[in-house]
C-alpha cells in the first residue's frame, strides 16, 4: 500500500512541477512580449496573437495544476484532442461571450491562437514528462530488487 501511494504522490509532484514551470514560462513570455518585444518590433503577430497563444498555454497549465492539486487526475488535459477541445471551447467563450458583457473585439483568429497555444503546451508537457520518466527510470533501476 505504501508503494502505490508513494508512486501516486510522485506523479502528482511531477505534474505540479511541470505545470508550474510551463505556467511561469508563459507568464514571463507575456511580460517580455508586452514590455520588450511589442515596443521594439512592429510585428503584427506580436501585437495581435502572441499573447493569445500564451493564453492557450497558460489556461491548460493552470487547469492541469488545479486538477493535480485537487487530486482529480481524470480532469487532466494531456491528450492533444482533449486540449484542442478545451481550448476551442474556452476560446469561443472568450471571443464570443465575453464581448457581450465586457468591451472587446471578436476575432476568430484568436480562437486558433488559443488552440495553437494548447498544442504548444502539449508538446512542452510531453518533452518534460519524457525527461522526468527517463530520469526516474535510470535512478530507480534497482529500486524494487530485494
Amino acid at each position: 500500500m505504501g508503494r502505490g501511494r508513494s508512486r501516486h504522490s510522485r506523479y502528482y509532484n511531477h505534474v505540479i512541477r511541470i505545470n508550474v514551470g510551463i505556467g511561469t514560462i508563459a507568464i514571463l513570455l507575456y511580460i517580455v512580449n508586452n514590455q520588450v518585444m511589442k515596443p521594439s518590433w512592429n510585428v503584427y503577430f506580436l501585437h495581435s496573437h502572441f499573447n493569445d497563444v500564451i493564453g492557450g498555454i497558460l489556461i491548460v497549465a493552470f487547469t492541469n495544476l488545479a486538477s493535480a492539486i485537487g487530486g482529480q487526475a481524470r480532469l487532466n488535459l494531456y491528450s492533444v484532442w482533449r486540449i484542442l477541445s478545451f481550448t476551442l471551447v474556452v476560446g469561443l467563450f472568450w471571443e464570443y461571450v465575453t464581448p457581450l458583457y465586457h468591451q472587446g473585439v471578436t476575432d476568430p483568429w484568436d480562437v486558433i491562437a488559443y488552440m495553437s497555444g494548447g498544442v504548444l503546451y502539449w508538446a512542452l508537457a510531453r518533452i518534460c514528462f519524457k525527461r522526468i520518466t527517463k530520469q526516474s527510470s535510470t535512478t530507480n533501476t534497482h529500486a524494487h530488487v530485494r
